[in-house]
């Protein structure tokens, strides 16, 4: 059972007001990162069609299959996770409305926390997830970009993370809202990594791992551009901890 983290206070603010916040000053990296993360997805795309269509051959022996899924996850994984960069680039250099609408947090749920094991599990990490006791409330919000936001928090944590270290996703209600909270422990022989470093206004590098995650900045924006809030908590050698606030509304 995970240890419930205290709740926090947070007016996720209205629709015109997130906007605003989003709305940043041209940055000279938005348009190479709009270059590059096109010139990566192209080609991972067509390297999934192809795997995609070898799979449905009937003829392949089990290691040939494992192989190929192995490709195929891999590539839905970088071209979601460039995806993610590319829509946050967007919403950088010309705000607008998405396109939101009602669905469950059940579906959501169901949806996304597969997809969480998954990313855990490759890295030889552990997920602990608790959603008891959640009621049937919706969520106005987008979907697919709030199943890749949140797949986006899960990636920032376990990409540094050191092998048996632990992911923890707790949810929960805090009033009208959804609290969604992400943290991680790390084995007490091991060391958190360096601090990130800035790349432009978009990107941050970790210097231990050589992996690249939006910046802290650029991910708020997009979760208030979803309808909600991020808050993240930081202290000195210590992991963060990250708490999505979304409002949500009990089922018709």
């Amino acid at each position: 059972m995970l240890s419930p983290l205290p709740g926090l206070e947070v007016d996720p603010g209205t629709l015109e007001q997130v906007l605003q916040l989003a709305s940043y000053p041209p940055a000279p990296d938005l348009e190479l990162l709009q270059a590059i993360t096109h010139e990566i997805c192209t080609p991972l795309t067509t390297i999934r069609v192809l795997t995609r269509s070898l799979l449905k051959r009937q003829d392949l022996g089990p290691e040939v299959i494992q192989r190929l899924q192995e490709i195929e996850r891999e590539c839905t994984e970088q071209i979601d996770r460039f995806g993610l960069i590319f829509r946050a680039t967007e919403l950088q250099s010309s705000p607008r409305a998405l396109n939101l609408t009602l669905v469950s947090l059940e579906d959501i749920l169901d949806q996304s926390v597969p997809r969480w094991k998954v990313q855990t599990r490759r890295r030889d990490l552990v997920l602990e997830v608790e959603t008891s006791r959640l009621p049937a409330v919706h969520l106005l919000t987008d979907p697919v970009m709030l199943d890749q936001a949140l797949l986006g928090l899960i990636d920032r944590c376990s990409r540094h993370l050191p092998r048996g270290g632990k992911v923890c996703v707790q949810v929960g209600v805090v009033g009208d809202r959804i609290k969604v909270q992400v943290w991680t422990r790390t084995p007490p022989e091991q060391h958190w990594p360096s601090d990130p470093r800035a790349l432009g206004q978009i990107l941050v590098w970790h210097p231990a791992t050589g992996s690249l995650n939006l910046s802290l900045t650029v991910t708020k924006s997009l979760f208030q551009a979803l309808g909600g809030k991020l808050v993240v908590r930081q202290r000195p050698q210590e992991p963060e901890v990250m708490t999505v606030f979304l409002p949500c509304q009990g089922a018709p």
